[in-house]
């Protein structure tokens, strides 16, 4: 499910997003500090106000969602390496 969020700009692009498509089922709405990936495969998180800052990884626990995000990472910059 794709939400709207409050636009920001990728730190690294400069692409503007204003929206988040959760990767789980239920429709979860992003808040502060949930990560996610910009379309130039960009780890990112958003921060105070729903900006987008590079991901804090001295805040991310290691484990299998550590392996998930890496996986979806990769997926996007396949496609991007594709799309070329």
């Amino acid at each position: 499910m794709t939400t709207r969020v409050e636009g920001s700009h990728c730190p690294d692009c400069g692409t503007f997003c204003d929206a988040a498509t959760g990767v789980e089922d239920g429709g979860a709405v992003p808040g502060e500090g949930d990560i996610t990936v910009c379309l130039c495969g960009s780890l990112l998180q958003f921060g105070a106000g729903m900006v987008l800052e590079p991901l804090d990884w001295s805040r991310v626990a290691p484990g299998p969602e550590t392996n998930e995000l890496l996986r979806l990472q990769n997926a996007v910059l396949d496609m991007k390496e594709k799309k070329r």
